[in-house]
């Protein structure tokens, strides 16, 4: 499979998914409380806006694949398709998540997202150990101050709860 045909079906495949997930996941499985006015801090708001960002970064990534494909033209096309080697990156980072889900309500939101974020960050090739670190530890702790202390969210604590 040559490397535009790879993006346009993981791009239309991760755009649609998160397309469908957005209109019927979320609703199906976020309950939002009448209380909440503020869309912002509605439950369902940053998982809509993440959702929906995903499902566009995936058809853009279609996009991208399908405008090389049309530069590459028929020969350099047939020249592409020899490789048989699977990009092994979507199936892990599908994974990644699937751990994410299960763990958060195990051990909390915080140190699943340390994990999730440091092992995703040391496959994508993160090698520099003050910047995983930083981006593992400050970013969970960060988002999890905002939401408990300023938008009075609750989180799964897990085992620390």
């Amino acid at each position: 499979m040559s490397r535009s045909t790879q993006d346009i079906v993981y791009g239309l495949v991760v755009g649609l998914g998160f397309t469908a997930f957005a209109v019927w996941g979320i609703p199906a499985w976020i309950e939002t409380p009448s209380s909440v006015r503020i869309a912002a801090v509605s439950p369902a708001f940053w998982p809509e806006v993440v959702t929906l960002f995903l499902a566009a970064a995936g058809f853009a990534l279609a996009a991208g694949g399908l405008r090389r494909r049309l530069a590459e033209g028929p020969r350099r096309r047939e020249a592409g398709t020899v490789s048989a080697r699977w990009n092994l990156n979507p199936p892990f980072t599908l994974a990644v998540f699937l751990a994410y889900y299960l763990l958060t309500d195990l051990l909390g939101i915080v140190p699943a997202s340390v994990l999730a974020l440091a092992v995703m960050a040391v496959r994508y090739g993160e090698r520099n150990r003050l910047v995983l670190s930083a981006v593992a530890l400050g970013l969970p702790l960060a988002l999890y101050g905002f939401f408990v202390w300023v938008a009075k969210v609750p989180m799964p604590l897990g085992l620390f709860g």
